[in-house]
């Protein structure tokens, strides 16, 4: 019984020997410090939100979107950065600003009537 229980226990030291290197290399320490510190990211979240019964299309950055009826939109964008309308809506024409990003939009909802 007790060789059985040494035998387990070497192929246990064994198997771990066998893999730290692995991890080793996996982690070197050369990246557990970094030099550079992360830059604060200025992106701002927030939802647009197509409260109409119509879909509407917006361009953000140069990409088109489209929201469907009663269904939202996940943004996140850069301070400054300007939301159009790519297709016309009930008060907006095709091409219009729509809403530009400002820090107050952190985690708001932008509601598109």
């Amino acid at each position: 019984m007790k060789i059985q229980a040494r035998a387990k226990m070497l192929a246990v030291v064994l198997a771990a020997a066998t893999i730290a290197p692995a991890c080793a290399s996996a982690a070197p320490l050369r990246n557990l410090f970094h030099v550079h510190p992360r830059t604060t990211d200025s992106r701002i979240c927030f939802v647009i939100y197509n409260g109409a019964y119509r879909d509407y299309a917006i361009r953000i950055a140069g990409k088109r979107y489209n929201l469907e009826p009663r269904h939202s939109l996940i943004v996140t964008a850069p301070v400054g950065t300007q939301i159009y309308a790519a297709s016309d809506m009930r008060l907006v024409k095709n091409g219009s600003v729509l809403h530009e990003v400002t820090p107050r939009d952190e985690s708001q909802r932008v509601v598109l009537d």
